[in-house]
């Protein structure tokens, strides 16, 4: 807020060019920042040896200059062109136009291209914050396939299974909010971890060394109620249609497996590949092939 209204006061105050020298100093603070605070943490330790809220509470400080950053690139691009544009209709009585005015408008090459370095700051930020993050995630990813949901000594006092997958959300999504991070940015974070859960999910799923031991109708009701955990959690957070998006393949086979083996016997090819259209023929082929009817018998 501070660095917005000194480029409001300077445009307003003083010439373009010494806006354009103001931003583009704002420009390179901010950098060193991100950089030093990133630098930071790759330094103390790895991913791998902290435990996650730990490592969560070193990130904090990588978000909240991204938040911040971000909604200066918002005050430059929208609402400083804006300003200077209802300034200058008073100062000259000229008419109104329909037309969004720009920064190159008003300020001129130079300023766009300081909210370019901005925006490469911004890209930066996430990418550091996206390594870390990945990171854990998949470490405890598996729960999602191998929690049993269904055991009682594993539920909360409400009922509902706390898988540590669903922690790690709440957890990310409370850094979020605690850094007030602008919610399109919130949804690429998520939008990227729903990703990872899936491609890697799906992988394991269809390994043969890992997967098979899935192939089988309790394991996919246990999945697949795991699941549900998550898709819950997700639109708790206005997050499911991102979820699904992003991860359909992975409810897909899901639902594949929790399928009742009576109906599956009934099924032919054509059917399953038109229950399950997310699946390639390969994939369906490599679950019937080893699917388990019955304990021990493909």
């Amino acid at each position: 807020y501070v660095l917005a209204m000194m480029i409001e006061y300077a445009s307003v105050k003083r010439g373009q060019e010494a806006v354009v020298e103001l931003m583009t100093k704002v420009g390179e603070i901010l950098h060193e920042v991100i950089w030093e605070k990133t630098k930071a943490l790759s330094e103390n330790s790895s991913p791998d040896d902290l435990p996650a809220e730990s490592l969560l509470m070193q990130l904090q400080p990588v978000v909240f200059w991204m938040s911040n950053v971000v909604e200066l690139v918002h005050f430059l691009d929208d609402l400083l062109p804006a300003f200077l544009a209802a300034r200058r209709l008073l100062s000259s009585a000229a008419a109104s136009t329909d037309a969004k005015p720009t920064l190159i408008q008003m300020l001129g090459k130079g300023a766009q291209e300081s909210v370019a370095v901005l925006e490469e700051i911004v890209l930066y930020s996430f990418q550091q914050l996206m390594f870390p993050l990945t990171k854990m995630l998949y470490a405890v990813l598996p729960s999602l396939l191998e929690d049993n949901p269904f055991d009682s000594g594993s539920l909360t006092s409400s009922g509902q299974k706390i898988n540590s997958v669903l922690h790690f959300m709440e957890s990310v999504r409370e850094l979020m909010n605690a850094c007030s991070l602008h919610q399109t940015i919130v949804t690429q974070v998520f939008s990227n971890l729903f990703f990872f859960v899936n491609a890697s999910l799906v992988n394991t799923l269809m390994d043969y060394s890992t997967g098979t031991k899935f192939y089988c109708w309790s394991k996919g009701i246990q999945i697949r109620c795991n699941l549900d955990l998550f898709d819950a959690w997700a639109n708790k957070n206005g997050l499911r249609r991102v979820l699904l998006q992003y991860a359909s393949k992975l409810f897909c086979i899901a639902d594949f497996l929790a399928t009742p083996k009576e109906t599956l016997l009934q099924m032919n090819w054509s059917t399953v590949r038109s229950d399950f259209p997310p699946l390639h023929a390969v994939q369906v082929h490599r679950i019937l092939s080893a699917y388990q009817l019955n304990p021990g018998e493909a």
